[in-house]
């Protein structure tokens, strides 16, 4: 597939979160690069995220796409 054709990836995790880091390794395993932002140490961040109706991470945000929180193997086929 051509790079320039990819949505951007962006994966909100924290720190000791399993659905987080099998999230991770789906995408990753799948070859969809991802910018990871930890949110540990970013509350304003988690409030973010928390006006957007997010209650559990992960939270995957896809450029021109779907958005969605906790660990969604279905989700990750999409986007692969």
């Amino acid at each position: 597939m051509n790079t320039a054709l990819r949505a951007q990836v962006t994966v909100f995790t924290g720190d000791g979160c399993q659905q987080c880091r099998l999230t991770k390794e789906a995408l990753e395993a799948r070859g969809v690069d991802i910018i990871e932002i930890d949110v540990t140490d970013r509350p304003d961040t988690v409030e973010d995220l928390r006006e957007m109706g997010f209650r559990q991470l992960p939270v995957v945000c896809v450029t021109g796409g779907e958005t969605w929180s906790g660990f969604r193997p279905d989700k990750i086929a999409e986007v692969a």
